[in-house]
């Protein structure tokens, strides 16, 4: 029979601590439960020895300490000596061989697939989720420090027309005059409007001076306004656009190609025999659980 390396390196390993065997690492038996360890573990049953009872670190049970001490698993020792290397027998064959493990795995896959459908469904859905979640935080991560650079803007808009608004002196002391003229003018039209008997044609310039001073303080307001905020006021523009699946993103649906897989495990099924039969014939074995 050949021996692949990977089975053989299996069996040389702590069947406690699954720790592998080495040249100074001698594996013993315990007498217990037929089982083999490695030293460490070994070290470790034999510190709970009690009157020479010691407790099996690998089937928890009180025991009686071997006369002769735990004997050495010799099967195991010759393996190791043996030294077992993987041996190829020719491409075709490893290829061969992988095929048969890909196989093994689709088909348990397809099996456990079509056993747990509503657990998958659970599982693929829960992780939509998640994807949805973490769009929607990196999201609002954007959003905030949008949102933190537009108030740094505002606060450097307000410290910059504050100080503009500290150098206005002389445009302020020109709108104090204009105040003050208009003030004596509107004093003016309120005594003229007690008279009991104004003039139409009067009536007429005085409105006309009115409405020119009107314009100057307007003109004024804009001047004061212009020089506080820089010539430039800025304000906001809201985004209209609405919250919806062009915000985060949005679902496709995508055919789910897994025809390949189920052809391939009808066709083994169909066909068991006469590929058991080839098998048989090229001297290469294989069991009903890598098929079925």
């Amino acid at each position: 029979m050949i021996y692949e390396e990977s089975e053989i390196k299996d069996l040389l390993k702590c069947e406690h601590c699954s720790r592998p065997y080495d040249e100074y690492d001698t594996p013993k038996m315990l007498p217990c439960c037929g089982k083999t360890i490695c030293n460490t573990c070994l070290q470790l049953t034999e510190e709970q020895v009690n009157n020479n009872k010691f407790k099996c670190i690998a089937c928890n049970k009180d025991e009686t300490k071997p006369y002769n001490g735990f004997q050495v698993n010799q099967l195991a020792v010759n393996f190791l000596r043996k030294r077992p290397k993987e041996i190829s027998r020719g491409l075709e064959a490893d290829k061969l061989k992988k095929n048969l493990i890909d196989l093994d795995v689709l088909v348990s896959r397809l099996i456990f697939e079509m056993d747990n459908g509503e657990h998958l469904i659970a599982e693929d859905c829960k992780e939509l989720k998640r994807q949805v979640q973490l769009v929607k935080e990196e999201k609002i991560e954007e959003i905030n420090k949008h949102c933190d650079a537009l108030f740094l803007k505002i606060d450097t808009y307000e410290e910059k027309c504050k100080n503009k608004y500290k150098e206005m002196n002389e445009s302020k002391k020109k709108a104090n005059e204009l105040i003050k003229t208009v003030d004596e003018s509107i004093q003016q039209q309120n005594a003229y409007l007690r008279q009991l008997k104004i003039d139409e044609k009067e009536t007429m310039e005085c409105n006309q001076k009115m409405e020119e001073l009107i314009e100057k303080i307007e003109n004024e307001r804009k001047n004061i306004k212009n020089t506080m905020y820089g010539n430039q006021v800025i304000k906001f523009q809201e985004n209209k656009k609405p919250i919806d699946e062009e915000i985060l993103g949005k679902f496709f649906y995508q055919t789910f190609e897994f025809t390949v897989i189920i052809d391939l495990f009808n066709y083994f099924i169909l066909n068991f025999n006469d590929l058991h039969l080839k098998i048989e014939n090229s001297e290469c074995f294989i069991s009903h659980n890598q098929i079925a």
